[in-house]
């Protein structure tokens, strides 16, 4: 069927890029809203771009979790994907946000950091 012919549902995510991190959750849990995404037309990456949103639950604090922050990506909680289908509309992200908006490119810049993990 063409993505017209869909109900809105099937098709809600359709344009959207989603990165996911799920911390320290069960992989279920990220089996489970990786599939939800795909379901609803999500473009799922590995590598966090330009256009994309982190989907990531709260409290989470991961190497992604930090990369998008510096890249000044938004980053929400994975809840906004399960309200939004729910209601049928992308909800806005402002209230599902685990940042907190602001622009942090280059916030690292002349410093040396090590990841360890």
């Amino acid at each position: 069927p063409s993505p017209s012919s869909l109900p809105l549902t099937l098709t809600l995510l359709t344009g959207q890029t989603l990165a996911i991190t799920t911390g320290t959750a069960a992989e279920a849990e990220r089996t489970r809203i990786t599939n939800l995404c795909r379901q609803h037309g999500a473009r799922l990456v590995e590598d966090l771009q330009g256009d994309c949103i982190l989907l990531a639950p709260e409290g989470c604090r991961t190497v992604r979790f930090f990369h998008a922050l510096i890249l000044g990506l938004p980053i929400v909680r994975l809840e906004w994907v399960e309200a939004s289908i729910a209601t049928g509309k992308l909800l806005p992200m402002a209230e599902y946000r685990l940042d907190d908006g602001r622009d942090r490119r280059g916030l690292l810049r002349g410093q040396f950091v090590v990841l360890h993990g």
